[in-house]
C-alpha cells in the first residue's frame, strides 16, 4: 500500500505541475513563474519521497508538458530547470567550495542553453545584438540565483509550517 501511495502522490505532483505549465504556455507574460511553480513541486517529492522518485515525476511531467503545450518554450524552460531541485539536493551534500562553484556552472549552462535554444529554435530567424544577449544572459543568471535562494527559503518554511499543516508525514505511514 506504501508505494500505491507514492506513485499516486508522484502522479498528482506530475499532472499538477503539468498543468501549472499548462497556464504559463496560454499567459506568456508567466512562463518562469510558472516554471518556478512547477520545480517547487519536484522539490516537494524529493524531499519527500528522495531523488529517484523525484527525477521520475520531473521526467514524465516534462514529457507530458512538451507533448501537450501550446508554447513549446515553457516546456523547454522546465526540462532546462525543472530538475534543479534534484540537483541543488545532491550538490549541497558537497563542501560548500565545490557545491557553489557546480551550482554556478549549472546556472551559466541553463542560461546559455536557453538563450541558444530560443535563438535557434523559437524565433524567426532575426539576430539580437550581442550586448542585448549578453544582458539576458546576465539576467538569467540573476534570476536563476533568486531562484536558488528562494528555494532555500522555502525548504526552511516547508520543513516548519507546509509540511505540519498538509500533514503529509501522515499520509505515508
Amino acid at each position: 500500500m506504501k508505494k500505491t501511495k507514492q506513485m499516486a502522490f508522484c502522479a498528482i505532483m506530475s499532472a499538477l505541475g503539468v498543468v501549472i505549465l499548462l497556464l504559463g504556455s496560454l499567459i506568456e507574460i508567466f512562463d518562469l513563474c510558472t516554471v518556478l511553480i512547477s520545480a517547487l513541486l519536484i522539490f516537494v517529492v524529493c524531499e519527500e519521497l528522495g531523488n529517484g522518485k523525484a527525477l521520475a515525476t520531473y521526467a514524465c511531467s516534462a514529457i507530458i508538458a512538451f507533448l501537450i503545450l501550446p508554447t513549446k518554450q515553457v516546456a523547454l524552460e522546465y526540462i532546462i530547470f525543472g530538475f534543479y531541485p534534484v540537483l541543488r539536493r545532491i550538490l549541497e551534500a558537497r563542501p560548500k567550495v565545490i557545491c557553489l562553484s557546480l551550482k554556478a556552472l549549472y546556472m551559466i549552462a541553463s542560461a546559455v542553453a536557453t538563450m541558444a535554444l530560443t535563438r535557434f529554435f523559437f524565433t524567426t530567424g532575426e539576430n539580437s545584438p550581442l550586448w542585448m544577449e549578453i544582458a539576458t544572459a546576465v539576467l538569467g543568471i540573476v534570476c536563476l540565483i533568486l531562484c536558488d535562494i528562494v528555494f532555500k527559503r522555502f525548504s526552511r518554511h516547508y520543513h516548519q509550517k507546509i509540511r505540519k499543516m498538509l500533514r503529509i508525514d501522515k499520509f505515508f505511514s
